[in-house]
């Protein structure tokens, strides 16, 4: 079971790379043979793992226009995203401002009761999510995530 939320890999449209567990990095999306995929955290109980110092990104495919008014997070990982922000369209050619902003991410584990949402300023319809994970708080800005 993934924790996306109702999304599972064939929604991934473009994501920066995986780096498996013999730390060979791929680029190519869909790849869920080996762990650590972001294929693998969205359609199992795993995570997404990036061995870069960069800003991470993944644009997932809604498969129509939706009204998104709120974003939550759960963490499945060791490493914990720190500065966030995303992004929504319908073209994407245009992704204009970031909808939401997130500094010191508080997501809550796959555990929680009760878990809480980041409410987005203005509610956006869009077919596309970008996520950028500007940092995170690993000493290398490594990304593991799931």
């Amino acid at each position: 079971m993934s924790f996306w939320l109702d999304m599972d890999s064939t929604m991934i449209h473009s994501h920066c790379g995986d780096t498996s567990s013999d730390a060979i990095p791929h680029t190519i999306p869909f790849i869920i043979s080996k762990d650590n995929k972001l294929g693998t955290a969205f359609d199992v109980d795993g995570q997404w793992r990036h061995d870069v110092n960069h800003t991470h990104w993944v644009i997932i495919d809604l498969l129509m226009p939706r009204y998104i008014t709120n974003i939550r997070g759960v963490m499945n990982g060791t490493t914990n995203i720190q500065d966030v922000k995303f992004y929504i369209t319908s073209d994407l050619t245009a992704w204009g401002d970031a909808v939401l902003e997130v500094t010191n991410w508080q997501s809550y584990t796959k555990d929680d009761d009760d878990p809480w949402e980041y409410q987005m300023n203005i509610p956006k319809v869009g077919r596309y999510v970008k996520v950028e994970v500007v940092t995170t708080t690993d000493a290398n800005n490594y990304l593991r995530w799931g």
